[in-house]
C-alpha cells in the first residue's frame, strides 16, 4: 500500500473508486494500522468529502484510542 499514498494527495487522480477500495480493504485486513485511516482521511478531504474524513478518522480512534 505503500504506493498508494502519493496518489492521495491529489484531487486529479481519476482511479478514487479504487483508492476508496484499496484502502477499504486495507483497513479491514489491519485495522491498527493508524496511516490506512489518515490515508483514507486525507483522500475524503482533497475531494471535499469533509464528514467523511472526520468519520474515518473518528473509526480509527475507536480502533486507536491512544493514537
Amino acid at each position: 500500500m505503500f504506493w498508494l499514498s502519493p496518489l492521495l494527495h491529489t484531487k486529479t487522480w481519476a482511479d478514487t473508486p479504487r483508492a476508496v477500495s484499496l484502502l477499504r480493504q486495507a483497513i479491514i485486513a489491519s485495522p491498527k494500522n493508524p496511516k490506512y485511516y489518515v490515508d483514507f482521511a486525507t483522500l475524503s478531504y482533497n475531494h471535499d468529502s469533509y464528514q467523511v474524513g472526520i468519520d474515518m478518522i473518528d473509526a480509527g480512534l475507536t480502533q486507536l484510542p491512544k493514537s
